[in-house]
C-alpha cells in the first residue's frame, strides 16, 4: 500500500521557500507605505499652506507682502472663508486640527508650519 501525503523533509522545503520569499518582499512593502504616507503629509501641509497664502494675497491691505514677511493665520479663519473645508484633520495622527494656526512666510512657503495658539507670535 502506497502512502499519500507529503515527508517532514518536503513541508520544510515549502516553509523555507515561503520564508524566504516573506523576507525579500516585506521590507519593499514597508518601505513603500511609509514613502506614501510622507507624501500625503507633504501634500497635506502644501494644500494648507496655499490656502493660507491664496488668503494673504486676497488682502494685501491687512498683510503686505515685503521681504521678510511672515503672519500667523489660523486654520479657522481659512474655514471660514471657504479656502479649507472643515474638519481639518491630520493625516499623520488623526486628530483635528482647526484651532492650530499656520506660521506662514508668504516668499518661502518651505519654511512654514503650523503651529499652536500658543507658539504663534
Amino acid at each position: 500500500m502506497k502512502n499519500k501525503g507529503f515527508t517532514l523533509i518536503e513541508i520544510l522545503g515549502v516553509i523555507v521557500i515561503l520564508s524566504l520569499l516573506l523576507i525579500l518582499i516585506v521590507p519593499g512593502i514597508i518601505n513603500r507605505l511609509s514613502s506614501k504616507q510622507e507624501q500625503t503629509i507633504e501634500t497635506q501641509n502644501k494644500i494648507i499652506y496655499d490656502a493660507a497664502y491664496q488668503y494673504i494675497n486676497e488682502r494685501p491691505d491687512k498683510f503686505p507682502i515685503k521681504r521678510s514677511s511672515t503672519y500667523c493665520i489660523g486654520i479657522k479663519t481659512l474655514i471660514d472663508d471657504g479656502k479649507l473645508s472643515s474638519p481639518v484633520i491630520d493625516v499623520n495622527t488623526g486628530k483635528n486640527i482647526s484651532d492650530k494656526y499656520i506660521l506662514i512666510d508668504v516668499n518661502n512657503l518651505e519654511n512654514s508650519e503650523i503651529k499652536d495658539n500658543s507658539n504663534c507670535k
